[in-house]
């Protein structure tokens, strides 16, 4: 089955908003109301502030224990609305490989925001 994207001049039609989280920590998961309903699918990239720097976090296991434990990840969940889950250990892998931004220590807490798209039909 072929989908049939809404475009406008060319595009696909995009409804954006920005949800701010605020300062997240460790081990934790936050859950923020929908912009555009909690029962409509919608697409999200979550970032952090280190450094004055904002980043997406990547994800980075942890081969001793076989458990992703430093990372940041937001999503959809249905009848919930727009969910950030942090890792076990940290926000990010520090001086490891698996990070878009490498601040060089590792970072139990810090602001975080979280960008929300839905497709509009």
């Amino acid at each position: 089955m072929d989908i049939q994207w809404p475009l406008i001049n060319g595009k696909p039609d995009l409804d954006y908003a920005l949800l701010d989280f605020g300062t997240v920590y460790s081990n934790s998961r936050y859950v923020q109301a929908s912009p555009f309903g909690n029962n409509t699918p919608v697409i999200c990239w979550v970032e952090i502030l280190v450094n004055g720097r904002w980043f997406a976090t990547g994800n980075l296991s942890d081969m001793t224990s076989n458990s992703i434990t430093r990372f940041v990840v937001s999503g959809y969940v249905e009848s919930e609305g727009v969910v950030v889950q942090t890792g076990k250990t940290s926000l990010h892998g520090g001086t490891n490989v698996g990070d878009l931004y490498n601040p060089g220590t590792l970072v139990t807490s810090a602001p975080c925001r979280v960008h929300v798209w839905r497709l509009v039909a």
